[in-house]
């Protein structure tokens, strides 16, 4: 995946960074206008330093869009997925939908965002929270 993602960057003159998300990412500080997180959220130990890192990158009045599963009612969660109550199934629930659209954007709001729009997907299964970085660079 990492390769086919390399090879489309280069066809738009964009740059790949592989690095760990739990650390400070090797970029310099206010250096991008847009920061994207798409359904990689639930998959943090500590998702907050993933908003922490999009806030330092972002450069004043810049935009996070953030894209992930939230937490729905499991019955619902079969319903709009097609899928059958399985061990498979329930592990992926829980992995998956960890977070609320509320708490996701209590936790952006915290980190130093201003919710501009939040966009219920597929059926309430995801969200897609666009936030704007705050003129104030604190934390």
């Amino acid at each position: 995946m990492l390769a086919c993602a390399q090879e489309n960057a280069k066809k738009c003159r964009a740059e790949i960074v592989e690095a760990d998300l739990a650390e400070t990412l090797p970029l310099a500080t206010a250096m991008a206008e847009a920061v994207t997180a798409v359904m990689t959220f639930h998959e943090l130990m500590y998702p907050p330093q993933l908003l922490k890192e999009a806030r330092r990158l972002l450069k004043p009045g810049g935009k996070l869009f953030l894209y992930d599963w939230v937490k729905r009612p499991l019955e619902h969660y079969l319903q709009d997925t097609d899928r059958v109550l399985s061990p498979h199934t329930l592990q992926h629930f829980r992995e998956h939908c960890l977070f609320s659209a509320g708490d996701l954007n209590f936790l952006v709001q915290q980190t130093g965002f201003e919710i501009c729009e939040v966009v219920s997907r597929r059926s309430g299964n995801f969200v897609l929270v666009v936030a704007q970085a705050s003129e104030s660079r604190a934390v």
